[in-house]
């Protein structure tokens, strides 16, 4: 009998430290899930900072840009003409994008085309060899 006691004693002891454990992985679950939800949070809220930053250079830019290259442009010039001139540079840049890709594009088919002659030499001496 006592003994019986004594292991259930040991049960309930035990079923208590599962008990916090479960308790503190819950908590720590819990805990993780906010954080993650806060630096996702985080980090959008400095996404679109940055991209009000770079709008706002851009705009900074382009705007002296105009008045550099047109001294006798007045402001009302400029309000007329800034959706054409965004809208230009956004093509133009675009387009030195679209460039710089297909340069990345021709130059790894290049390599590749490279390797391919490479390895048909190196196979053609063998069998020559052979």
């Amino acid at each position: 009998m006592g003994n019986y006691l004594y292991d259930a004693e040991i049960q309930r002891d035990f079923a208590e430290i599962r008990l916090a454990n479960e308790r503190a992985r819950l908590v720590k679950e819990e805990r993780d899930a906010s954080l993650r939800v806060e630096l996702a949070s985080t980090a959008a809220r400095l996404a679109e900072e940055r991209r009000r930053a770079a709008t706002s250079r851009l705009d900074r830019d382009l705007r002296a840009a105009f008045f550099t290259a047109n001294p006798a442009a007045t402001e009302e010039d400029f309000e007329r003409l800034w959706p054409q001139i965004r809208d230009d540079h956004m093509r133009a840049a675009a387009a030195a994008g679209a460039e710089n890709v297909f340069d990345r594009i021709r130059s790894e088919a290049f390599e590749r085309e490279q390797e391919t002659l490479d390895r048909r030499s190196r196979f053609e001496k063998l069998l020559e060899e052979v």
